[in-house]
């Protein structure tokens, strides 16, 4: 089940759409597993950004 396949996508259910407006749906498509990565690697480098200052 892909809520729980990727742990930083898919918070809320079908009928709430907080992962749309929060950009963290993933529907399982190649397109959704791209936004995912690169949501990712924006957010590992805000953290190494504070972590250096």
């Amino acid at each position: 089940y892909l809520h729980h396949k990727y742990f930083e996508v898919n918070y809320g259910d079908g009928l709430i759409p907080f992962d749309r407006w929060f950009g963290t749906f993933h529907d399982g498509s190649k397109e959704a597993a791209a936004r995912m990565d690169a949501r990712y690697e924006k957010k590992k480098a805000r953290a190494n950004a504070a972590a250096a200052k």
